[in-house]
Order: structure tokens, then sequence, then C-alpha cells
């Protein structure tokens, strides 16, 4: 599987939406109704899920999907 499906998947089973209906530019909060506090503990899931860890300031720019796909692609080194 590759990995932005994989994310996509994951964001799918947090928030129930289809993941074929998310959407790069989909903000967290405003979109996908999750809040802050949702959203970083959602992100430490991910996290673990790729053996990866974002630093706290990386954790604050991210806002929409687009913004957590490309952290992670950039942490595993994927070209996007």
């Amino acid at each position: 599987m590759n990995t932005e499906k994989e994310l996509l998947d994951l964001i799918s089973q947090r928030t129930g939406y289809e993941a074929d209906k998310i959407q790069p530019r989909m903000d967290f909060e405003h979109d996908l109704n999750i809040s802050r506090a949702e959203l970083i503990e959602f992100v430490s899931s991910v996290e673990d899920r790729f053996n990866i860890s974002f630093a706290d300031e990386q954790l604050d720019r991210i806002k929409s999907v687009g913004d957590l796909t490309n952290l992670v692609l950039d942490h595993l080194g994927v070209i996007n």
C-alpha cells in the first residue's frame, strides 16, 4: 500500500469520511471536525504507525490533510 493511501485510510477511520472524498486542502478542524487536541493525538498515532517523530514546531504547522501528508512523506524520504 502506498503511504498517501494508507494515511488517507487512517484519516478516514478517524473521521468517518470516505478516503476517496478526503482532499489535501481539507482543514482538520474546519472541514473534518477534528479539534487541535484530537489532531495531536491522531498525529501521535501516525508517528507510531510510520515509525517517525515530528518536532513540536512541525506539529504547529499541521492544519490540513496536505500539511500532514507532506510532513509524513518528507520524514520518510518519499518524493512527492
